[in-house]
């Protein structure tokens, strides 16, 4: 099973479902608008991080909802799930995203 919540900048959206499908291939997907505001504290936006807070912004994100048994598990192939999820983990961070 893998149970993902994850934010990320909407901008990202169709790479983050792409990269969705390509790793796990989990259907329907749950998606929905967050305001992500930077108050600098620890969820800050990705163009200020390890910048000093000089104002509050804020930032449309979405946040991605991955629940269920990759396509891999449910044809019984070799699936790696521990792998597949830190390779998800490491792409939401690479687009300034965040786990929930």
């Amino acid at each position: 099973q893998v149970w993902q919540d994850s934010g990320f900048p909407a901008e990202r959206l169709t790479e983050s479902v792409n990269k969705s499908h390509d790793l796990f291939e989990i259907y329907p997907l749950l998606c929905y608008p967050c305001k992500i505001i930077d108050n600098g504290g620890m969820v800050r936006s990705p163009e200020n991080h390890g910048k000093e807070f000089k104002d509050t912004q804020s930032k449309t994100y979405l946040n991605l909802g991955i629940y269920g048994t990759p396509k891999g598990i449910r044809q019984s192939t070799d699936f790696k799930t521990l792998h597949s999820i830190r390779e998800w983990e490491s792409f939401v961070r690479s687009v300034g995203g965040f786990q929930h």
